[in-house]
């Protein structure tokens, strides 16, 4: 993608050389945000030059694209400039932002590619027969979205493994080397990879040995044995595209919970960040605390997508919501004769397990958390059997677990293991002007969801939300946004609109 050339030469020559023209922009960026691109938008709608407009309609699309960090970087340049009486600089830092823009544009272009590309089931055919390998091939290239490579020798297919195919189709009987050890070598190095083993032997012994060794059918060689191959090749596509989908939606995933999109631009909220960053890839304990609806579940989603352990599953339970007779075998899992009950702590094994509202676990309940702590094994309720575990574990609270301890409702020995590294998030009435970038992301994401149009806050709604002492924090933030949207009748949201949840009660 070839950037687009802006400089203040070719702003001159498209502004007719008016050098009033030129002022206007240069006075439109040094009092614009990226939140208020609408107003540059109505300027340069009334310019003389459809070229001019042009222009600017890429330069406020390139501003979106970028961000609101980085476009206020570039804004303060531009400001910056402006008091110098400097306008020489106008032109790079415009082109700089165009330039980042494209650049992002191309990546989000290759990343498409990529999911298209991961859609294409990629087959291997081992096959010494040359006449049967054709046919073969030929039946599955006529399945959607394949690609299918056949091989004749076993030292053919040796060196083209590395490639990773996702289905490989072996025939048992091979030379030098049989279908077997090649099953070995395939699962070694993808244990995913599915394999079909095609054989003429009917020897039950064989295809014992084949599904121990790891093949996912065998299949006799016989007239339907093609049939059949097809069969299971569409069927296996279902479980792919499945597999594929689930990976692209752990990306957005890890994506939606980068450090850069928890919103917050205060001293107290980077310095939260700079702790999240200390303890992401170290396995201690995690102990979240702060005031209800300030967040902890999302700092713990972030912690988990930030970490090594971001493509393991990331558990959450609200151990207040679980009744007392059932926390247990929630937590740990359960055995009765042949039913069996995974608990929370297998569930999340190799990831991370979020425990929210720690202090109102039972004291009876502890001891077993404990242990399990401890010892990083868990049995199941009923079971005998223990179960090592690989686990990053984060709790929270909003009590003073020390005051529990005091008052025998917490074990003292839980509380120490817990707290082996403590994140505390600020409440949103110590964050300044985050209040004001919540705010507006609230109402954006509000009006995508719903379908409605953007609406923006006018001075006063944002000085009334400053002031306010916000006793429900960000969540209380959140809901009263969604409902200023809904009741504002003109573009622009006004303090009238906002309703105060401790003015409400009052």
């Amino acid at each position: 993608m070839e950037n687009t050339i802006i400089n203040l030469d070719y702003l001159h020559k498209t502004c007719g050389g008016s050098e009033e023209m030129v002022q206007m922009i240069i006075d439109i960026f040094i009092s614009t945000t990226p939140d208020c691109m609408a107003e540059l938008e109505t300027h340069f709608s009334n310019a003389d030059s459809e070229e001019l407009r042009m222009v600017a309609h890429k330069v406020k699309s390139s501003f979106l694209t970028i961000g609101a960090k980085s476009a206020g970087e570039k804004l303060q340049q531009i400001e910056d400039a402006a008091k110098d009486s400097d306008i020489s600089h106008l032109g790079p830092i415009i082109q700089q932002v165009i330039n980042e823009s494209d650049a992002i544009i191309q990546e989000l272009h290759h990343k498409n590619n990529a999911v298209m590309k991961t859609n294409i089931l990629k087959i291997f055919i081992v096959e010494d027969d040359p006449f049967y390998g054709e046919v073969v091939q030929q039946q599955l290239q006529t399945l959607e979205n394949v690609e299918v490579t056949r091989f004749q020798t076993a030292d053919e297919f040796a060196s083209a493994k590395d490639l990773n195919p996702d289905v490989v189709v072996f025939d048992y009987d091979m030379p030098v080397r049989n279908g077997l050890q090649l099953l070995e070598e395939v699962k070694k190095i993808n244990d995913d990879t599915f394999v079909v083993m095609l054989s003429g032997q009917m020897e039950l012994n064989i295809v014992v040995d084949a599904y121990n060794k790891g093949a996912d059918k065998y299949i006799i060689k016989d007239e339907k044995a093609l049939v059949e191959l097809r069969q299971i090749i569409e069927n296996f596509r279902k479980v792919f595209n499945t597999r594929n989908e689930l990976d692209h939606l752990k990306d957005r995933l890890i994506d939606i919970n980068r450090y850069e999109n928890l919103i917050g631009e205060s001293l107290v909220m980077k310095e939260m960040f700079h702790l999240m960053e200390k303890v992401e890839n170290i396995n201690i304990p995690v102990l979240i605390t702060g005031s209800n609806g300030t967040g902890k579940e999302l700092v713990a989603n972030a912690l988990h997508y930030n970490s090594s352990r971001k493509q393991r599953q990331f558990v959450a339970l609200n151990v207040a919501a679980i009744p007392e007779d059932l926390i247990e075998s929630e937590l740990f899992g359960a055995e009765k004769g042949a039913f069996t009950r995974y608990g929370k702590f297998e569930e999340a094994n190799g990831g991370s397990i979020f425990l929210d509202e720690i202090g109102e676990m039972p004291y009876r309940v502890q001891a077993k958390l404990l242990r399990v702590l401890k010892e990083n094994k868990v049995t199941r309720l009923g079971g005998k059997k223990e179960i090592n575990l690989d686990i990053k574990v984060m709790s929270a609270t909003n009590k003073d677990l020390w005051k529990e301890v005091e008052a025998g409702r917490f074990r003292e020995d839980l509380y120490f293991r817990l707290q082996g590294f403590i994140i505390r998030i600020p409440d949103l009435k110590d964050r300044g002007n985050d209040v004001i970038h919540l705010a507006k992301h609230f109402a954006s994401e509000f009006c995508k969801r719903q379908g409605l149009p953007e609406k923006q806050f006018e001075v006063d709604a944002f000085k009334a939300m400053i002031d306010y002492r916000w006793p429900g924090n960000v969540r209380e933030l959140k809901s009263m946004v969604e409902h200023a949207v809904l009741i504002s009748n003109q573009p622009k949201i006004t303090s009238e609109n906002l309703v105060f949840l401790e003015k409400h009660i009052a």
